[in-house]
């Protein structure tokens, strides 16, 4: 005689690709707010006509404004 299986779980499974679902959409949904965050903050390209200490002084600014 064969060993008696367990029955299909049908509610296992539903729970755990709900489960799935849900936290695939949570991660979309926490990247996409990070991500609005920084649209504010672009990056402004040094022109060949700034002279010295304008360079050094905007790269000072962005620095302390982007907080890196």
């Amino acid at each position: 005689m064969k060993p008696d299986r367990k029955p299909f779980y049908p509610d296992l499974i539903i729970f755990v690709v709900c489960l799935c679902i849900a936290c695939f959409l949570a991660g979309k949904w926490m990247a996409e707010e990070s991500s609005t965050e920084c649209v504010g903050v672009k990056v402004k390209k040094l022109s060949a006509d700034m002279t010295k200490t304008q360079k050094k002084h905007w790269v000072n600014y962005y620095v302390n404004r982007s907080g890196s």
